[in-house]
């Protein structure tokens, strides 16, 4: 999912796979591309709005299978929507519930074995699998079926590519009113028992004396900083404070540090107003201590294309965008060297628009959709970090819209 720099507070990522390999080569790459270019998208066709009966809720990821089929997840709806290449309405999948193939507060659909789509649901932790003609497959539980493995495990992300799944996960466990949090990264089974951890960080909430204490650097975590290549290739950005990228085998082995020169962005007092906002919570009761850094973290989100290129997010990438440009990207080729800066231009609108990337020519625009999602956070009694003691003075509350989906075409 490609949004406004996704900068999502976490635990520090202690990159277990790194103990393996430490002698791994280094690519140097330069502060400047060596090129610049602009990527042109036309609109093919759109779904929802008034005057369609294709209606959604909060559409939160798009996904494609190996025969161009277009796969929506509706969080609201709790269900898939499944569109053909040209954008016809085929069906949906799955529905809200407990029962076979049921979720509930999905994140993510992912395109697994031919004629099976993945649904992550948060909580509890679980890829629920579905055939494409809405038949159950069975559930992947984070944390495998065996009771006595203790905690409750979240989902927050996950990636699957030649039969390898990736989930970005965190235990949780309480002890004597302290909550504990592991965050992690880690490849698992079909039963979901680990197979192994690339990633992890510990960390402990006092909680009882209903304050959130939030501090940046301590508690950096590489959420959606790292992408699945080929073979069960892991590329992370375990670093806070520098831009680099680690390659990481199915195995374990780190193969490559993937490096740049770069300069961060020091944060406006805009900008961290805004962060203090990001955090939420159902607590009325709940304070917030904020303790946050004065620069942005290089690496905002990392994403891997069939073509084995890796295609970054940094914290410019949104900065002083000409007229018509959507976002920038630094572009990896499979060695590791920065190629280009890349400039998506189509219409966006970066307070309301999430983008997708099909494949390398093709993007899903999802429109409205952080109207829908405040709606949601604020129909479920969400406190954020800048509301009041009534929880109502951060932000006004989003007025009612209805979401469209949008397929656009490289046209140069």
């Amino acid at each position: 999912m490609i949004t406004p720099l996704m900068l999502t507070a976490g635990n520090l990522l202690v990159c277990l796979a790194g103990l393996i390999g430490l002698g791994a080569p280094t690519v140097d790459n330069p502060s400047d591309p060596p090129a610049r270019e602009v990527w042109r998208f036309e609109e093919r066709w759109r779904v929802g709005g008034d005057d369609d009966d294709v209606l959604f809720g909060w559409v939160v990821d798009a996904e494609t299978d190996g025969t161009g089929n277009l796969y929506l997840l509706d969080r609201q709806l709790c269900q898939v929507v499944v569109l053909t290449p040209e954008g016809e309405f085929r069906r949906t999948l799955s529905r809200e519930g407990e029962g076979p193939g049921e979720i509930r507060l999905p994140h993510q659909v992912i395109a697994m074995e031919p004629g099976c789509v993945g649904i992550l649901q948060g909580y509890p932790g679980r890829v629920v699998r579905i055939g494409t003609g809405d038949e159950p497959i069975g559930v992947i539980r984070l944390g495998g079926s065996d009771p006595a493995e203790g905690g409750s495990h979240i989902a927050s992300r996950a990636g699957y590519r030649d039969g390898h799944l990736i989930v970005q996960g965190s235990k949780m466990t309480f002890d004597a009113g302290d909550r504990k949090s592991t965050r992690y990264v880690a490849s698992i089974d079909d039963d979901g028992a680990e197979i192994r951890r690339y990633a992890e960080k510990d960390a402990t909430n006092d909680i009882k004396d209903h304050r959130w204490r939030i501090d940046e650097a301590k508690g950096f975590f590489a959420a959606h900083r790292w992408a699945l290549g080929d073979d069960g290739a892991l590329f992370i950005a375990p670093h806070r404070d520098r831009y680099e990228i680690h390659e990481i085998a199915a195995d374990g082995e780190l193969r490559r540090i993937i490096g740049r020169d770069f300069a961060p962005r020091k944060r406006t007092e805009a900008d961290l107003e805004q962060l203090k906002g990001g955090y939420s919570t159902n607590d009325p009761l709940m304070e917030f201590e904020f303790h946050l850094e004065a620069y942005e973290p290089p690496i905002g989100e990392i994403s891997y294309h069939p073509d084995g290129t890796l295609w970054v997010v940094n914290c410019n990438s949104l900065i002083d965008l000409p007229e018509g440009v959507a976002l920038r990207y630094d572009v990896f080729d499979s060695d590791g060297r920065l190629t280009e800066e890349v400039s998506i231009a189509l219409p966006f609108n970066r307070d309301q628009d999430e983008l997708h990337w099909i494949d390398t020519t093709r993007i899903v625009r999802v429109t409205g959709v952080n109207a829908a999602a405040e709606q949601a956070s604020r129909a479920e009694g969400f406190k954020s970090g800048n509301d009041g003691e009534d929880g109502q003075e951060g932000s006004s509350p989003a007025e009612e819209t209805i979401l469209q989906v949008m397929l656009y075409e490289r046209v140069d």
